[in-house]
């Protein structure tokens, strides 16, 4: 499965827990590490695919949009 940059997602972190993230790049699922910014802090990072489970979303919370990727934006 291939996802797109903006693409939004809930992630359960077998560590972390469970939040909302978005893609900084695009990706497909067989990769090793997915490009990601967590929508809670605005903060970059590179999730371990063996570590998490993502779940497509539409849309997320109000309270998550201010850290979304703006469109165009690199």
């Amino acid at each position: 499965m291939t996802y797109k940059k903006g693409q939004l997602f809930y992630i359960e972190h077998h560590r972390k827990g469970g939040f909302y993230c978005q893609a900084i790049d695009d990706f497909d699922m067989d990769i090793d590490f997915y490009p990601l910014i967590d929508l809670s802090d605005g903060e970059r990072f590179a999730c371990k695919n063996k570590f998490c489970k993502l779940t497509p979303l539409e849309e997320v919370p109000a309270e998550y949009r201010h850290n979304m990727l703006k469109e165009g934006a690199e």
